[in-house]
């Protein structure tokens, strides 16, 4: 045993009682024994407490040659097996009561039992391999690898984005509307330097030729990039990506949901083609360290820095022509531009409303052409053509465009006492969740847009806002920024501020903003306005009413595709979309929700809420 005074044996011995305690209940069943054996039990020394595989091996391999460490995703032990009875006594003699130092400049106390059998794991084998995905290990020697990194210095002039650094060669990309973009007409003058393109004829056998723009990625530990699909028309063929450095976990998602998972290690090479790189999104969750899967259940690898070179060829046509038109930038523009817009009179529904249709059936006459646009007759269907797919496309774009809090907003979160609960319902990429003093849980549609919440340790819920998955009263506070004006009919949205009211306690506050179409910008009116709408500076004159309204001028440049989501009646025509509250009205706070039902349905047919 480690050199301990005795007060140091009493407290180890009593973390042993405790330990062993906690172990009779753990799921895999660990008997611990009297007698030696080649197995040893490792308490605090397993994932859940920072501690990877390297570090126990380190420690344990130097009182003999082992056989195996085992390990398990979220506990706190580790299971050492050496090839010789006589090597595990010695290591539990010297090590039980040891402080172990980790990589990461963590320390542990070891606590060591015999135990009569090592566990088994059966780690599952991931059958969702995306479709023309390859991974080449060992692409490059160390001395190559060491030669990469030596050349890219840094210190010279680079882009630096939110969640890394970024060199460009060949070609600059052009960051707009969330679409990394290149243009072809306009390339870096000298091209790739003269260090890169060997590299760049080596890796052109898996490419539609030698690639002509490069990427260059640094990510520090803690950092990743966001999932994402490259845009399809600015390239040609396949992506390819060299990793240096730190090994990290790469995530891959399919839109009908399903997930891979594939650990990218040092000088290997990753060729994206086919559906893995038209459909399926990449991206590389932000954190200090991975766990991957192994035959002896899973490791925790910590990352340090990690640089990427991504290979290119550029497509000077702009064009695509590839199966996932979903997914294309280019087939969209070419589907949208070839949709008819429907030709009506001044009062009946706005053109720029009913472009949203992507399906249209056109009838026309060489006097008098007329275009007819079908639109669903099921809300939900309506909604998710036009809300929900357009979310789970737009997902990167948008939360990229969604960073800074809205003040009021902030204040209202803010102004609920510490410790209280609050939900975020429609939560977005979650730029409220982190302010709250208290507990703000998120709720979305959107899987995509949780996913980006997740990855950055926000507490979040996949949900209807027409059904939440809370219980009555649970909440403090709730906010819907933005969410309730793409319901599609009136039904519906009062359907979600019921559901609101149903999970606020009573006393307990509500904020919900809408879109609306009587917004000012210094008096001037928004492009899509139809008709100035009259300024109402407060609604309710009772100071004991229970539902206080304020206005608002805010002002928004563009609305999305998303946001045009119509009403329709039963003739299936199109009607304006917005929900039409005063000065592009707020209802702020609502107090007494149980009280509130009748006096908003009251209100919104006051005020022709729906048009």
């Amino acid at each position: 045993m480690a050199t301990l005074s005795n007060r140091g044996r009493r407290k180890l011995a009593r973390k042993l009682s405790h330990s062993f305690h906690r172990l009779r209940h753990d799921p895999i069943s660990l008997r611990v024994v009297d007698t030696p054996t080649r197995h040893l039990l490792a308490g605090n020394a397993g994932i859940g407490c920072g501690v990877t595989r390297d570090d126990v091996t380190r420690c344990f391999a130097q009182y003999g040659p082992l056989l195996a460490v085992w390990m398990d995703r979220e506990t706190t032990y580790s299971v050492v097996s050496y090839t010789d009875i006589v090597h595990a006594a010695t290591a539990r003699d010297q090590l039980n009561g040891f402080t172990l130092l980790l990589e990461n400049t963590l320390k542990t106390q070891l606590l060591l039992w015999f135990i009569d059998q090592p566990p088994v794991f059966s780690p599952e084998p991931q059958t969702n391999v995306p479709e023309g995905l390859e991974l080449i290990p060992e692409f490059i020697d160390v001395e190559t690898e060491s030669n990469l990194l030596s050349r890219l210095n840094w210190s010279e002039t680079s882009a630096l984005l939110k969640h890394r650094q970024v060199k460009h060669f060949g070609f600059e990309f052009v960051y707009t509307r969330g679409t990394n973009s290149v243009d072809p007409s306009n390339p870096i003058p000298g091209g790739l330097p003269d260090w890169l393109l060997g590299l760049a004829g080596k890796v052109s056998r898996w490419m539609a030729g030698v690639p002509d723009q490069l990427t260059v990625n640094r990510y520090q530990s803690g950092q990743g990039i966001p999932p994402h699909t490259d845009t399809h028309s600015p390239f040609l063929g396949p992506v390819v990506s060299l990793s240096l450095q730190s090994p990290v976990l790469m995530e891959f998602s399919h839109p009908d949901g399903r997930r891979y998972q594939l650990l990218l290690p040092p000088r290997s090479l990753l060729v994206m083609s086919g559906a893995s790189r038209y459909q399926w999104t990449h991206g590389i969750t932000p954190r200090n360290s991975d766990v991957i899967d192994s035959e002896y259940g899973p490791s925790l690898i910590h990352r340090k820095c990690r640089t990427s070179i991504t290979f290119r060829k550029v497509n000077k046509n702009l064009d695509c022509n590839c199966g996932f038109p979903e997914k294309c930038d280019y087939q969209s523009r070419v589907a949208k531009d070839s949709v008819a817009m429907v030709t009506t009179s001044t009062d009946s529904v706005d053109m720029a409303t009913t472009s949203i249709n992507s399906v249209a059936t056109v009838t026309t006459t060489s006097a008098d052409p007329v275009a007819t646009v079908t639109v669903p007759a099921d809300p939900v269907t309506l909604e998710t053509r036009y809300v929900r797919r357009v979310y789970e496309d737009i997902a990167t774009h948008f939360s990229a465009t969604r960073h800074s809090a809205w003040p009021r907003v902030r204040s209202f979160i803010e102004s609920a006492p510490p410790g209280a609960v609050g939900a975020d319902i429609g939560c977005g990429n979650g730029k409220y969740l982190a302010i709250s003093r208290g507990y703000l849980l998120g709720s979305d549609i959107s899987g995509n847009l949780l996913e980006i919440c997740s990855g950055r340790g926000h507490p979040v819920v996949q949900s209807d806002c027409l059904s939440l998955p809370f219980r009555g009263s649970s909440v403090d506070y709730a906010i819907c920024v933005a969410v309730i004006h793409h319901l599609s009919s009136v039904a519906r949205r009062l359907r979600a501020v019921r559901e609101l009211c149903r999970i606020t306690a009573t006393g307990g506050r509500i904020l919900i903003y809408v879109w609306a179409f009587e917004q000012h910008n210094n008096e001037k009116k928004s492009f899509y306005i139809k008709r100035k709408g009259e300024r109402h500076s407060q609604l309710s004159e009772s100071e004991d009413t229970t539902v206080k309204f304020e206005t608002e001028s805010n002002y928004w440049d563009a609305i999305s595709a998303a946001n045009k989501c119509g009403l329709y009646d039963t003739a299936g025509t199109v009607s304006l979309p917005f929900i039409r509250i005063g000065q592009c009205l707020n209802i702020r706070m609502f107090w007494c929700p149980g009280q509130l039902i009748s006096q908003v349905e009251a209100v919104l047919r006051q005020l022709n809420a729906v048009v």
